[in-house]
């Protein structure tokens, strides 16, 4: 009974023992991978190639970026460029897809958990030729954070084929000095312009794939239409639009919309 009192006693030391030297082994991958995540990035041609090689990729064309900043992997991963374009063919008579500037990070861990902090967001004057973002040409001055102290918000502005557009919404501030991010909270207010079609309302996601506006009211100088409606991501570029919008003060109207966008876009 000694006896096998002693080789259970072993071979639990051994289980021990084998978890303890993987444990360990698996902390010094871990360190190895942030060490070697730290040390990647910067502005090499092997980076910028690559870069230009997924954006001729995504939009059918010849990529090409004037300046490249830094890609980062760790503890943020992040990409600063300016000049970017993407011609039609290799002759680079014709611009599909251009920006004066994109600069966008998020933290590592925020983006591997999916938390929705960002580190920084601001892309100026990008130009896009219809069909190659959304049905519509779009010209996009400006899409960025901005911190103003007390606040910040994401706002952009610019044209929708000829129709000009601005948008707004709230967010959070999250941390401080360097380890600064920012989220959108469980409820973001927003105000939005369409040529001179007026939208203010209050954002809220009610699922994954689903969003709820509610409180909206759209209209020109005076509110038109009011109400409540829930956004459906469909996949496959689709979005439903369902709720129940207020005319002035009296009729009702409960509207059931399907959005399509372009899978394959085409640029004529």
């Amino acid at each position: 009974m000694a006896s096998d009192g002693a080789t259970i006693e072993k071979e639990k030391g051994s289980w021990l023992s084998f978890f303890a030297k993987l444990f360990f082994f698996l902390i010094v991958l871990f360190v190895i991978a942030i060490m070697v995540l730290s040390s990647l990035g910067g502005n090499s041609d092997v980076l910028r190639s690559s870069i230009e090689e997924y954006l001729s990729k995504r939009f059918g064309g010849v990529a090409e970026i004037e300046t490249f900043n830094q890609m980062t992997f760790y503890p943020y991963m992040g990409i600063d460029m300016a000049g970017v374009n993407v011609y039609q063919d290799e002759a680079k008579t014709r611009s599909i897809f251009s920006a004066d500037k994109i600069t966008a990070a998020m933290g590592f861990w925020d983006l591997a958990f999916s938390s929705g902090q960002i580190k920084t967001l601001d892309v100026r004057n990008l130009r896009a030729l219809p069909g190659t973002i959304i049905n519509k040409g779009l010209t996009m001055d400006q899409l960025a954070i901005i911190d103003e102290g007390d606040k910040a918000y994401i706002r952009s502005n610019g044209k929708i084929g000829s129709s000009p557009y601005s948008f707004e919404a709230d967010i959070l501030k999250v941390g401080k000095g360097a380890d600064k991010s920012y989220k959108f909270g469980d409820q973001r207010p927003f105000v939005a312009k369409l040529g001179d079609v007026n939208m203010r309302g209050t954002l809220e996601n009610i699922d994954v794939d689903a969003m709820n506006v509610s409180n909206f009211s759209i209209g020109l100088e005076q509110p038109v239409f009011s109400g409540n409606a829930e956004l459906y991501y469909g996949g496959q570029q689709r979005f439903k639009v369902k709720g129940e919008f207020v005319y002035g003060t009296g009729s009702t109207a409960t509207p059931d919309i399907l959005i399509e966008t372009l899978d394959n876009p085409v640029v004529s």
